[in-house]
């Protein structure tokens, strides 16, 4: 999961870096394109991993409640 952050940040430094130096609008556009996509990417990817624990959080509360049923 930290990874998905630091490739996050990443894409957020690749897009702040273009407005720090004097570059031309092709080369500005292109960082920053690139750096949108690696970003959405990267949150995305975090944003999945985080409803799968979820998920699985939500099996195991049922799978408990199922054996403590059965068991009555």
């Amino acid at each position: 999961m930290w990874r998905s952050w630091a490739i996050g940040l990443l894409g957020i430094w690749i897009i702040i870096i273009p407005f720090l130096f004097d570059e031309c609008m092709t080369q500005v556009m292109l960082l920053v394109v690139s750096g949108a996509l690696v970003t959405l990417l990267a949150f995305s990817k975090l944003i999945s991993e985080q409803k799968e624990e979820i998920v699985e959080e939500i099996r195991a509360e049922i799978a408990e409640n199922a054996e403590a049923d059965s068991t009555l």
